[in-house]
């Protein structure tokens, strides 16, 4: 949904953003041009495009013979030159530069470190909207960039794992938060033994790497000894791929191009950001494609990775709706119509009829989150023909975050240098009306326009209803970041989207002239570096102060806690309770019926905002994270924003699990989560599972336990995996009642799935239930558990047990001792203390 609203007061340094128009061109020689344009490029990647709007990937690297068009790094083949129809400025820009070609990714290099600069006065105060602060909709911890990538890698900033990216035309980046299914059968990995080879065996690497720094802290684990900082964002640009220009089939659109053509006052390039002192900042930046790609866009306008000419979409479509019948909505709108006009980001009104090649979504005015103020919205996912439907999602999904580890592992890393008592303050910068201040392609403001009293009104900037604006604007702020950390010489940055924060010593202070005051030394030389680019921003929203919520959570530098603020924590529970209420009766009050209970469905769109409340959770509560086992495969294969889901009583009774747990905790997570390895470990167990039954060894007291396969509920699929599963219930319920609580525990198993599912606490709905009790241990001991891969050949103990072959079982571990073991009833819960 695109989010307009009043705002204050914003600084940002020089003049008024400035726009141009359209200027004219000979049709001989647009001819011309496009006869060549098909010419060079009958061999290019547009023609694995297919009308369907697929994408196949293309081979990657130097073409062989000789071409007119040097090779591209882009997702689509476009000429590094200015837009045919367009005189493309910004404030203070000079004429677009040509690329310097090349075929290949830039190695990550050390960050040069730089004096910084004095302040520089914001000289211009403009009237600007804000973007309102909403809790994240997508998780704030999927950063998994431990280690800088290599020349021909990506790190992609979401998802499970660190995802290595090999150069490939199709696959700009990987989507974020791709959900990888839980385990449904179970293997045994063999070790692989001596090979004369360096390379540890897979499931080696993996214990290291996963084992005992589980998936589910989403790695928020530090060595005690060396605190290492995440892989940032700003270093991300020193490898990223650059961001897509216009398809020559887009600008070839003859029913685009000519309305563009013959309507230039309407099609306008609006950004306050001075593109040529950006660039001039970024000229020892090592990856020059990308920063010249994030330039190209400012300029000539961006991409958003579309493809407007997809099999059955029509040429012209209008999906508005009427004016709102409240007046006051209607009132709004119009006002708020009027502002934008003024900031020259829509155009003004053209009759009351759309022309050809143009789209027209809904608009609506909505109350903000934290006021009864209103909002105007344009939902870009609206209806069959929607502008998100146009953009290659995979291309658009995993840009990076600094996240809660990079900020945790900061402020870590900031103590260990520091006399014990030193107080610190956070502090954090927010950049006003983010998106809005990135201009738009000709060809897509053509799809951007809004309709207000049936009067037509073309939006030129990014809409934060498009699903690539994130992709965009972090792109081009992680350049500011990287510019601020090796140019400016700030030392702590942490970047989130729009969101800037850091951490000083307190007392360490500079004046910053434009709001007449002090903040921290980095907070300052970030906003003076945010006035020389023409980036605004709004004295209200530059704060500092410990604790301070930073991406929703309280963080205390001085406590070194990370806190879920008290009205988050209230909204959560709300909607948890939402969720988890069992569906209303039919009207007759029939029991009986099979339909008597009236189903519970949300929108698709609610389902996504749930699935990001609870991954925001996850900062503060990662053991929760089992609840969405269930929630996620009812959203398989579902793309329509309103399209109704129903819930089950699977849903439901996750949820209400989850909202239980939150309630008695709380909401406090102390910053002491540190790497710990097996010689740490308070309790150690080796366990395995045979048809005859299960067995595990308990290597601190030498004690078997051993139970019979009758013993255990039955479970007509996949049954020695669910004995698996059980078999680590058993331990943690055996260690829970025989020991104190906060025990280091290590369970050991030849299991690849069960290593899986409780590192990553993601497991197939059917095993759920045996997750979350043991989660449920975990919590009431404060307990800690990591789960070890180990081969089936060390595992003989534990074997011999399952196969109640007690005889070699007491050779392998003389002075065993072996006991029946009663394995939980899940149905009743583990017994608490």
């Amino acid at each position: 949904m695109a989010s307009r609203g009043h705002s204050g007061i914003a600084s940002s340094g020089g003049s008024h953003a400035t726009s141009t128009s359209s200027t004219h061109r000979s049709t001989m020689l647009q001819l011309i041009t496009r006869e060549r344009r098909a010419s060079e490029t009958k061999r290019s990647v547009l023609q694995s495009l297919s009308r369907k709007g697929l994408s196949v990937q293309v081979r990657n690297g130097p073409t062989l013979g000789p071409s007119l068009l040097g090779q591209s790094v882009l997702p689509f083949p476009t000429e590094w030159r200015n837009y045919s129809l367009m005189k493309t400025t910004s404030r203070s820009s000079s004429a677009p530069r040509r690329s310097k070609h090349t075929t290949r990714l830039f190695n990550t290099t050390s960050l040069s470190e730089t004096s910084t600069k004095g302040d520089s006065n914001a000289s211009c105060l403009t009237q600007c909207g804000s973007k309102e602060s909403m809790l994240p909709l997508s998780s704030p911890t999927a950063l998994r960039r431990d280690q800088p990538p290599a020349a021909d890698q990506i790190r992609v900033a979401h998802g499970s794992t660190a995802e290595e990216k090999h150069p490939s035309v199709g696959a700009l980046m990987r989507p974020a938060g791709v959900k990888v299914p839980g385990a449904l059968t179970d293997m045994s990995a063999r070790h692989a033994g001596s090979q004369g080879t360096a390379k540890k065996p897979v499931m080696v690497a993996r214990n290291e790497h996963y084992g005992l720094n589980t998936k589910y802290l989403r790695h928020n684990v530090w060595d005690e000894d060396s605190i290492a900082l995440p892989f940032s964002t700003s270093r991300w640009t020193e490898t990223a791929r650059p961001l897509a220009s216009i398809p020559l089939a887009e600008l070839n659109n003859f029913v685009a191009s000519k309305t563009v053509h013959d309507h230039p006052h309407l099609f306008k390039i609006v950004t306050p950001i001075d593109v040529d002192k950006f660039e001039s900042l970024l000229r020892n930046h090592p990856n020059p494609e990308f920063v010249e790609s994030v330039c190209k866009g400012l300029r000539e306008g961006f991409w958003p990775w579309a493809d407007t000419l997809r099999e059955g979409y029509p040429t012209t479509h209008n999906a508005s709706y009427p004016s709102p019948p409240d007046e006051q909505k209607a009132a709004f709108l119009r006002a708020q119509r009027n502002v934008e006009i003024a900031k020259g980001r829509f155009s003004e009104a053209f009759g009351n009829n759309l022309l050809p090649g143009m789209y027209a979504s809904p608009i609506h005015a909505v109350p903000k989150s934290d006021s009864t103020d209103l909002r105007m919205v344009t939902d870009h996912s609206a209806g069959d023909f929607s502008l998100n439907s146009m953009i290659h999602h995979e291309l658009v999904t995993g840009y990076p975050l600094d996240n809660m580890k990079y900020v945790g592992a900061m402020l870590l890393k900031l103590r260990q240098s520091l006399p014990e008592n030193s107080e610190l303050v956070m502090w954090k910068a927010d950049i006003a009306e983010a998106y809005c201040l990135m201009p738009m392609h000709p060809h897509w403001q053509l799809k951007q326009t809004n309709i207000v009293d049936g009067t037509c009104y073309v939006d030129r900037n990014l809409a934060f209803g498009s699903s690539a604006s994130a992709a965009i604007f972090i792109a081009f702020n992680s350049l500011v970041s990287w510019i601020a950390m090796n140019v400016r010489g700030v030392e702590r940055l942490a970047t989130y989207i729009d969101d800037s924060s850091g951490c000083n010593l307190a007392g360490d202070v500079l004046f910053y002239k434009p709001y007449g005051r002090y903040f921290p030394r980095d907070q300052t030389v970030l906003l003076n570096l945010w006035d020389s680019i023409g980036i605004p921003h709004k004295e209200r929203k530059q704060v500092f102060g410990a604790p301070l919520t930073v991406i929703g959570i309280s963080v205390d530098p001085n406590a070194m806690t990370l806190t879920l603020p008290s009205e988050a924590r209230l909204r959560l529970l709300k909607e948890l309770a939402a969720w988890s209420t069992e569906p209303r009766k039919s009207e007759n009050g029939q029991k009986s019926s099979k339909n008597s209970k009236k189903p519970v469905h949300f929108k698709l769109k609610r389902w996504q905002q749930m699935s990001g409340w609870t991954n925001y959770a996850f900062n503060v509560y990662p053991l929760l994270k089992a609840c969405l086992n269930n929630f996620y495969p009812k959203m398989a294969g579902k793309s329509k924003a309103e399209q109704c889901i129903y819930t089950n009583t699977a849903v439901r009774a996750d949820f209400h699990w989850a909202r239980a747990h939150i309630e008695a905790s709380d909401g406090v997570r102390v910053l002491n989560s540190r790497s710990w390895g097996e010689s740490d470990a308070d309790c150690t167990f080796y366990y395995d599972v045979s048809l005859e039954g299960l067995g595990f060894w308990d290597t601190n007291h030498n004690l078997g336990f051993y139970a019979p396969s009758t013993a255990f509920p039955s479970a007509p699929n996949d049954i020695i995996f669910q004995y698996k599963a059980l078999c680590v219930l058993s331990a943690l319920e055996h260690i829970h009642q025989t020991s104190v609580d906060r025990r280091r525990v290590i369970i050991h198993t030849d299991s690849s799935n069960t290593f899986d599912i409780f590192n990553s606490l993601r497991c197939q709905p059917a095993y759920n239930h045996i997750l979350k009790s043991a989660i449920d241990i975990l919590i009431d001991g404060s307990h800690d558990l990591r789960v070890l891969h180990v081969p089936g050949i060390e595992n003989s103990v534990a074997d011999a047990l399952s196969h109640f072959d007690f005889a070699r079982a007491e050779s392998l571990s003389p002075g065993l001792k072996i006991q029946p073991l009663q394995p939980p009833r899940l149905m009743l819960g583990h017994t608490k203390k």
